[in-house]
């Protein structure tokens, strides 16, 4: 998941090629011209494969990225991977509180569960009760509330995809091929020149803060051994 909220202005001049913003923009389809909450991402795995080459990252940070945020996994049980984050719905919704099971505050995250032999990953149901209860107290503040997909791009990141509200993002990964969750990965690498520039040049601690907010280098350390694995 990302850490802090980022402000970062979509500007790619000097940053992406020329192609891949083509690519970024309009990709076989205009896939980021979002037309519905059930409109479908265009682009292909090689789409995908284009974008890496053209943006200069290696296949194996991105590998890296997504095992580490959900084990490889775009779904479980036929819904993309998602994870309820108590504190941010706190902060979204002005006040709401949801916890989840083993919870004693908002900001109990790390100690949530008992059962700590799972992963959140094989703990879906949990996460999408939790959603399902933040909803009925407001919806949109829950969706910006969850980290989405194969990637867990955080729901409050929505207009840095291109998506009007959190639940369009939602809707869109959930119906869209699984491909389309790598491709929103890039987008959003991309829209980020610190980032992309830590992605191309494989420097781990500092794609693991900005991305992650990792201050500890916990994160880092698992991601160069998650390439290191890949690669």
């Amino acid at each position: 998941m990302q850490g802090a909220k980022t402000t970062a202005a979509m500007n790619f001049v000097g940053s992406v090629p020329p192609r891949t913003w083509l690519l970024l923009s309009a990709a076989t389809g205009a896939w980021l011209a979002f037309r519905s909450p059930s409109y479908k991402y265009a682009g292909s795995q090689s789409d995908y494969d284009d974008m890496l080459d053209e943006l200069g990252i290696d296949p194996a940070v991105a590998k890296a990225v997504m095992k580490i945020e959900a084990g490889g996994k775009s779904r479980v049980a036929g819904r993309i991977v998602i994870r309820f984050e108590s504190h941010v719905f706190k902060r979204e919704s002005r006040g709401g509180i949801v916890l989840l099971p083993g919870m004693a505050t908002h900001r109990d995250g790390r100690r949530r569960f008992s059962d700590r032999k799972r992963s959140f990953t094989e703990r879906q149901a949990e996460e999408y009760r939790a959603l399902a209860r933040a909803a009925d107290i407001s919806e949109e503040a829950a969706y910006r509330s969850i980290s989405m997909g194969i990637a867990q791009i955080m729901g409050f990141n929505r207009k840095r995809l291109g998506f009007k509200s959190a639940k369009e993002m939602f809707l869109t990964f959930q119906d869209s091929p699984d491909v389309a969750q790598k491709i929103a990965f890039l987008k959003y690498v991309a829209s980020d020149r610190r980032l992309l520039k830590a992605a191309r040049s494989r420097d781990f601690r500092t794609f693991a803060r900005i991305y992650n907010g990792d201050k500890t280098g916990r994160y880092a350390s698992r991601m160069e051994k998650a390439y290191d694995a890949v690669a």
